[in-house]
């Protein structure tokens, strides 16, 4: 799933506020390049979020910071 494809399900679940998190993870420099194509800025998810669906708020944090969902 790309950002693209992420920020659509984020529009279509309409979370009370989104986290990506999954932006800490990688398949290895060759898995991410070639096998899943792995996006490492979450950046491109919340400026997805933020045309399709602007009405939720996207928290991007660093990994092991706690999150308050309101």
């Amino acid at each position: 799933m790309d950002a693209e494809e992420a920020a659509g399900l984020t529009a279509a679940l309409k979370p009370a506020l989104a986290v990506p998190h999954h932006y800490a993870f990688h398949s290895g420099r060759l898995g991410d390049r070639m096998l899943t194509k792995g996006d490492q800025d979450p950046r491109h998810y919340a400026d997805a979020v933020a045309r399709i669906a602007p009405e939720i708020p996207v928290r991007l944090v660093l990994p092991g910071t706690p999150v308050v969902v309101p």
